[in-house]
């Protein structure tokens, strides 16, 4: 009869527990609300920034640490579960040089031999949509030097445009 009792004691109290880090979890999951979707583009003397990374910093000492958006091969982004609050921005185009070369090197593998025809051709791709690097001036890479704020409310935010000049 006492092993009945622990094990019931046992089931309720464990029960409980799981109970109470449930609730525990959904409190800490309703925060997850109080965060932006942020949209916009990126243009250098009006023509669209074809590829690179927009880094948000917060403008004050924080915890929240640094966020990073992609930019589209049209010059837009979009991204959803940004931190509100003031942010000095950066904008880095130097990571689209890798692709914009093709990022794609044909070597022959050790021990290997040319094909038939001798010749060990590419393969073509479409590159249409790929990002394609753009040289903005270095000030942009750095959110001390860059100029650039936005200040990111909670909810949707309106479109934000960044026109990059010299």
């Amino acid at each position: 009869m006492t092993k009945k009792i622990l094990h019931g004691r046992c089931f309720w109290a464990c029960t409980l527990l799981g109970l109470h880090f449930s609730l525990f979890l959904l409190a800490g999951c309703s925060g997850s609300s109080k965060t932006a979707t942020v949209t916009g583009k990126v243009t250098y003397k009006g023509e669209p920034v074809t590829g690179g990374t927009i880094i948000l910093t917060p403008a004050e000492d924080s915890d929240a640490g640094k966020y990073q958006i992609l930019i589209n091969s049209d010059g837009t982004f979009s991204v959803s579960g940004v931190p509100p609050g003031p942010k000095k921005v950066s904008i880095e185009t130097e990571s689209v040089k890798k692709l914009a070369a093709g990022g794609y090197n044909m070597k022959m593998p050790p021990g290997g031999k040319k094909p038939d025809g001798g010749e060990v051709k590419k393969p073509e791709f479409d590159t249409s949509n790929q990002p394609k690097y753009v040289q903005i001036p270095k000030k942009y890479a750095d959110p001390s030097t860059s100029g650039l704020t936005w200040e990111i409310t909670t909810g949707k935010q309106e479109p934000k445009t960044f026109d990059l000049t010299d």
